[in-house]
């Protein structure tokens, strides 16, 4: 793998940590080349969430002292007291304190990363905080001794064919978020708050991107809620708003993710 301050934007990275104070929580993983453009255009990806598994509820018998996560009664080792009040709106309360930020296992070009930053930075640095998920989530993909993230993979798979690029290349081309500011339990949907759609246009506004794919039916049916029309061309894949051009994709973790075609079509029109 390539030094990952060769694949990240360490300097606009920065600048969002300094814009983010007001706007939004997860700090956005930006790539070197991104505002040099992929196929002329800039190109932002977002995804819906990021989920914690770590509930305080315990998923083996009270009796299972063979089980290596056994505690005590009710307890698991892999548990959290704090999971869900951090997964129902209250994420930011435990950015500095979060005690799996520090036990899960990332990359080590993450904490090279995050090191580079603050030491580039006037701020406490984002090394083991919450609101540095997304920068680890793509640390952990673009390093091969890491396990792989299914729908990163398959979308970078996706999109190197499409536009003819490795994967270190594509990461470098494009800028990454979230929608939801608050992690959700996993495996039970996405519950979005208003506040995270002002987020987003936060993002919109620091980013400036000229397309933005948005991964699955959830989160265009939250922003057609927010005022999003879709057009009637391409079953509804690709949107218009303020000369942006918006293509909503099916999840990359759907068996049929690239529709026949239509995904790649999508891309045609968004990309001219």
């Amino acid at each position: 793998m390539e030094y990952i301050d060769n694949i990240a934007n360490i300097d606009l990275i920065r600048e969002a940590i300094r814009d983010a104070k007001d706007t939004f929580f997860f700090i956005p993983w930006i790539g070197k080349n991104y505002e040099e453009k992929l196929n002329g255009k800039k190109l932002l990806v977002v995804g819906a969430s990021h989920y914690c598994n770590h509930s305080n509820v315990c998923i083996h018998p009270y009796n299972n002292k063979v089980c290596s996560n056994f505690k005590c009664f009710n307890r698991c080792n892999l548990g959290c007291d704090f999971f869900h009040d951090c997964t129902n709106g209250n994420t930011r309360i435990y950015n500095e304190y979060c005690p799996w930020m520090k036990k899960e296992e990332y990359s080590k070009s993450y904490e090279t990363l995050c090191t580079e930053i603050s030491n580039l930075s006037d701020n406490n640095g984002i090394l083991e905080k919450l609101n540095s998920t997304t920068i680890g989530e793509v640390c952990n993909f673009l390093d091969s001794k890491c396990e792989d993230n299914n729908s990163l993979k398959k979308f970078t798979d996706f999109c190197c064919k499409y536009f003819n690029c490795k994967s270190s290349d594509f990461w470098k081309s494009i800028a990454f978020v979230n929608y939801a500011q608050n992690f959700q339990p996993k495996s039970t949907g996405n519950s979005f708050l208003k506040t995270d759609y002002e987020s987003f246009k936060a993002y919109i506004e620091m980013l400036k991107p000229e397309v933005v794919i948005v991964w699955g039916c959830a989160l265009g049916g939250e922003l057609e809620k927010q005022g999003f029309k879709k057009g009637t061309n391409n079953y509804g894949y690709n949107w218009e708003v303020n000369e942006i051009q918006f293509v909503n994709s099916y999840h990359p973790s759907y068996s049929r993710f690239e529709d026949d075609g239509r995904l790649k079509k999508a891309l045609d029109i968004a990309f001219n």
